[in-house]
């Protein structure tokens, strides 16, 4: 069976600096834009665990409790 590659998400690369200037932005810093444009999650440094965190409280708030799986 030949092995599946995890899609990566979108990297923004943000050559002006105007993100960085907004946001204070430092080496080593997480940023989560939600699709509506507002601010989602920001972490520094960055890490799997806190970003997990996060997304898991997000998902969970909106499962309707009656669709257990």
């Amino acid at each position: 069976m030949p092995h599946r590659r995890a899609r990566s998400a979108p990297v923004i690369v943000d050559a002006a600096g105007e993100f960085q200037t907004t946001y204070a932005a430092t080496g080593g810093s997480g940023y989560l834009v939600r699709p509506d444009g507002y601010l989602g999650f920001r972490a520094t440094p960055i890490g799997t665990a806190a970003l997990r965190n996060h997304l898991e409280r997000v998902f969970a708030a909106q499962t309707p409790t009656h669709l257990s799986w």
